[in-house]
Parts: structure tokens; C-alpha cells; sequence
């Protein structure tokens, strides 16, 4: 991957783990539209501080485990409804993981830090070919990311699938490829 992706803006820190339910209540999963779901993100977390949707914090810090309880597909998109651009906890929950990456909603990070910033702080997420780095105040964290280049170019694997496709010709030539490169007779399924 070649190029720079930056995130900057103000952090929104959560201590301890979050959990889908905390995210968006299953209530508010009434809509698949990112819009809809932004006012009832994380609406509900216990602390002095509320999120607020609309672009405040770009970045959300959780110093715990993110992500965990059911897979619902509405917490990542309650999250970029909300604005948020990059969600970066301790370790995340399979299935919310996939979801974010799968449709280029977030950028999901993994990291452990000595000194976590806290809400407000001013906080700057960069990728410049594959290497990640976070800054804030006067902290600089390099991180090591094991996000496919796709990913951290922001792009869905949908998004890989048509480029390939279209490179090697149309769908129908890519699938062609694949049943000679694994010796597949025509009208086998795929797998």
C-alpha cells in the first residue's frame, strides 16, 4: 500500500469493555441506515462525559475489549453514523472486527498503551504505506497493524473483489482463473 490515511480530531475514551448493547440498544436496530442509528450510539454509556454523534470524536479509544455480545451489523454503523472514524481498543470481538473491515465502516486498532489519552484530547491516527502511528499532546505510539493494506485504505472487500474482477477482465474472466488455478470444471461451485 502506498499513500497516507490520517484521522484527527477529538478522542472519546472508555475504560473497560463495551459491549454491542452499549453501542446501540437493540431497540434503536430498527434501521439499517447509519443516520438513524447516530443519535442512540453510545447514548446510553454510564460516565460524566456523553458521546456525542455528529462528527465530535472521530476517534473512540476503549481500554478494555470492544465489540463483544451479539453481531449485530448496526453497532459499527451506529458508530460511523455518529461520525467516528477509527475505534481503538486493547482487543476487539471477532465478528464486530469483520464487521467494521467488511464494509470499510471503521478503522479497527489494535493497541496496547502505557498512557491512554482521555476524552477530549486532541489525537491523530496516521497510515502512511502500512505503518501506523498515533500522536496526541507530547506522546508518539507506533503500532503494528495486521489489517490488510485494503483496509487501511479505507476500502470494503467488496471494493478489492471488483477491482480484481475488473483487472482480470470481468467477473466471469476471475472466475475463470480461479477454476484453472484450482483445477475447478466449469459449473463446479466455488468455494
Amino acid at each position: 500500500m502506498s499513500g497516507r490515511v490520517a484521522i484527527s480530531g477529538a478522542v472519546f475514551a472508555i475504560e473497560g469493555n463495551v459491549d454491542t448493547d452499549t453501542i446501540i440498544k437493540s431497540h434503536h436496530c430498527t434501521s439499517a441506515d447509519p443516520d438513524t442509528l447516530a443519535p442512540h450510539c453510545l447514548a446510553e454509556l454510564p460516565g460524566e462525559l456523553a458521546f456525542r454523534a455528529g462528527g465530535a470524536y472521530p476517534v473512540v479509544l476503549c481500554q478494555g475489549t470492544f465489540g463483544i455480545g451479539s453481531a449485530r451489523i448496526q453497532a459499527p454503523l451506529a458508530l460511523a453514523g455518529a461520525g467516528v472514524k477509527a475505534v481503538i481498543a486493547r482487543s476487539f470481538a471477532p465478528i464486530f472486527f469483520e464487521n467494521c473491515i467488511n464494509g470499510a465502516l471503521l478503522l479497527p486498532l489494535t493497541a496496547t498503551l502505557s498512557v491512554w489519552p482521555a476524552t477530549g484530547i486532541e489525537l491523530r491516527v496516521c497510515v502512511t504505506d502500512g505503518e501506523l502511528t498515533l500522536s496526541w499532546q507530547d506522546q508518539q505510539v507506533a503500532l503494528h497493524s495486521a489489517l490488510p493494506d485494503w483496509a487501511l485504505a479505507g476500502q470494503s472487500w467488496m471494493d478489492v473483489i471488483e477491482q480484481r474482477a475488473n483487472a482480470a477482465g470481468g467477473l466471469e474472466a476471475l472466475r475463470a482463473r480461479l477454476r484453472e488455478a484450482r483445477s475447478i470444471a466449469p459449473g463446479q461451485a466455488l468455494e
